[in-house]
C-alpha cells in the first residue's frame, strides 16, 4: 500500500510496513510543517488563521474585540440612551412617528424645521418674522395673519375679537371689554382708517348749570370723538349728548366716565359709559354732522353739573 496524505495539511502518512528507509524523513517533514504554523510563543500565526497571541486578552487586542467589561461604555442597539451630542448621517431622520408624537424620541434638526410650524408660546419674535417663517409658517397656518401693534402711535395691547353667543362681534382690549361698541370709526358697514389723527376741538368744564354747549367747526372731519371724565350732577340723572343717553344712571355721589363717537356723515353714533357700578353701551341718532356748529350736553332730569370735564376731538 502506498503512502497517503492528510486531508487538511497534506501531511505524508508513511505506508505501514513500508518506507523502512524513508519514514523518518517523512515524519520530520510533517513535524516541520506543523511547527511552521506557530511562532516562538508558541501561538498560532495570524497568517495561518490564528491571533499570534498566547492569552485571551492579547487575542482580543489582536482581533480588535473589546473585553466584556468594556461593553458598558457602548449603548445597546435596542432603544439606546445617548449622551453628549449625537449626530446622524446627512439626510437621515431618526423619527418615523406621526407629527406631534411626544416623549424623548430623537429627531434631526432638519426634521424639526421641516414640520413647517411653531407651537411654542415663547418662540422669539425674530424667528417668527424671519423670511423662513414668512414663507413656511404662514403657509402652514392656512391664512394670512395680521400683525398686532408695533405701528406708528400703536401700543402693544392685546386685542381680542370674537363672535359671541348672541351673534355679535365683540372686541376686548387687554381686560377692557368694549362689547359690541367698537372704539373705531365706522362709515356705513366698513371701518375707515384714521388718516388725519385726532384734533382737539374744545373742552368743557362741567362744574355748573343744567346744560353745557360747545361751539364747533366740523367741516372736513369725518368723526367727532368725545371723552368725559369725573362728570357728576347735583342729583339723580343720566348724561345726555344731543338728547341721546350716553351714560348709566347717576346719583349725586357718582362720577361718570365714558366715550362718544359720532359719524359726521350720517349723524349716528355710539357711546360707552360707566358709573360707580356699571358699564353700558348706547347708540342713536345724535343729529350732529360736518355742517353742525355746536353740540349740547345735559341731564335727563332737572339737575345741574357740579364737576367733571368733557373733551371733544375731530377725526379727518
Amino acid at each position: 500500500m502506498a503512502d497517503t496524505n492528510t486531508t487538511n495539511l497534506n501531511l505524508v502518512k508513511p505506508e505501514v510496513g513500508a518506507s523502512s528507509d524513508t519514514w523518518g524523513t517523512k515524519i520530520n517533514t510533517d513535524l516541520d510543517t506543523i511547527d511552521a504554523l506557530f511562532n516562538a510563543s508558541p501561538a498560532l500565526l495570524v497568517t495561518k488563521g490564528g491571533t499570534g497571541a498566547t492569552t485571551a486578552a492579547a487575542a482580543r487586542t489582536a482581533l480588535s474585540v473589546p473585553a466584556i467589561s468594556d461593553l458598558a461604555a457602548y449603548a445597546p442597539l435596542a432603544s439606546p440612551s445617548l449622551t453628549g451630542t449625537p449626530s446622524l448621517p446627512t439626510g437621515a431622520t431618526a423619527v418615523t412617528q406621526a407629527v406631534d408624537t411626544g416623549g424623548n424620541l430623537i429627531a434631526t434638526t432638519g426634521y424639526v424645521v421641516g414640520q413647517g410650524y411653531l407651537k411654542s408660546a415663547t418662540a422669539s419674535s425674530t424667528y417668527l418674522t424671519s423670511a423662513t417663517a414668512a414663507s413656511t409658517y404662514q403657509t402652514a397656518l392656512g391664512f394670512n395673519p395680521i400683525e398686532q401693534g408695533g405701528g406708528t402711535s400703536q401700543f402693544t395691547n392685546k386685542v381680542r375679537i370674537g363672535w359671541s353667543a348672541s351673534s355679535q362681534l365683540r372686541v376686548q382690549v387687554d381686560t377692557t371689554d368694549f362689547g359690541t361698541t367698537w372704539p373705531i370709526n365706522i362709515s356705513g358697514t366698513a371701518a375707515v382708517a384714521n388718516t388725519g389723527g385726532f384734533t382737539l376741538l374744545g373742552t368743557l368744564n362741567t362744574t355748573s348749570g343744567p346744560t353745557q354747549t360747545a361751539s364747533l367747526t366740523l367741516t372736513g372731519y369725518r368723526q367727532l370723538y368725545i371723552t368725559y371724565g369725573g362728570v357728576s350732577a347735583t342729583g339723580n340723572g343720566t348724561l345726555l349728548c344731543s338728547s341721546v343717553v350716553v351714560s348709566p344712571a347717576s346719583t349725586n355721589a357718582d362720577t361718570l366716565t365714558g366715550v362718544v363717537e359720532i359719524d359726521l356723515n350720517t349723524g349716528f353714533g355710539s357711546a360707552l359709559g360707566r358709573n360707580a357700578g356699571a358699564v353700558q353701551s348706547y347708540d342713536g341718532n345724535f343729529g350732529i354732522t360736518a355742517a353742525s356748529t355746536s353740540i349740547t350736553f345735559g341731564w335727563s332730569a332737572a339737575v345741574s353739573f357740579d364737576a367733571g370735564t368733557i373733551t371733544l376731538y375731530g377725526v379727518k
